[in-house]
């Protein structure tokens, strides 16, 4: 990744959350830059940072090591959308094994960083078995969501209804870490897939759905 010096140099505000990155995954070829950036980032506002990627372990062990003075700033929200490599490979070409990105959210953890997980789209016919699976490593929110714009075999309205019905019998600890992307809830609503037992919270993030919380 080829240093941006306009881009770098930009004015920088005090925005509340920041989602980085926007567009591009943080790689092995552009870590350094990141990291130079986040760190002005951070001691130049006092925004918290939503760091979003599909992680490889040599680009989240430098993080760490790099923004471990800011650590209470910053939620690592890691992409985990099967519980199997040869599944994921057919989807997300050239993103990491998802082998790699679980051991990447234990790692995080482990070293006491803030965690969550995207679930978006989901690749197994029943994600609950990989929440179930990875919850334990989440510190903060689960999100779940489908593909937008071409269909998938498992994104059908039946099996998206049947998911819906049976996350409500998760245990309480984990049912208050799920949140449902628009995605899922647009989909939802034109299918008329009724969310029952569901509250919504607003965030600055986005509008956030909360499935299946006890009042």
């Amino acid at each position: 990744m080829e240093f941006n010096e306009r881009a770098f140099n930009q004015r920088l505000y005090n925005w509340g959350v920041v989602m980085f990155p926007t567009s591009h995954d943080i790689t092995i070829g552009n870590v350094d830059t990141c990291i130079r950036f986040l760190l002005r980032l951070l001691k130049e506002t006092n925004n918290t940072l939503l760091i979003v990627s599909k992680p490889r372990i040599y680009c989240i062990e430098r993080l760490c090591k790099a923004l471990e003075n800011y650590k209470g700033r910053i939620l690592f929200r890691f992409t985990i959308t099967s519980m199997w490599d040869s599944l994921a490979v057919k989807w997300e070409i050239d993103a990491p094994f998802i082998s790699e990105r679980i051991y990447c959210l234990k790692y995080a953890y482990r070293k006491g960083w803030n965690t969550s997980i995207s679930v978006e789209p989901f690749l197994d016919k029943n994600p609950i078995l990989l929440i179930e699976a990875i919850e334990k490593f989440c510190t903060d929110t689960i999100w779940i969501g489908i593909m937008t714009g071409r269909k998938y075999k498992y994104h059908s309205v039946k099996n998206i209804a049947l998911i819906l019905s049976k996350l409500k019998f998760l245990p309480e600890e984990i049912r208050k870490k799920i949140r449902l992307k628009d995605s899922i809830v647009n989909f939802c609503k034109e299918n008329n897939i009724i969310l029952h037992r569901v509250k919504y919270d607003e965030d600055k993030e986005e509008s956030i759905k909360r499935l299946l919380t006890t009042n």
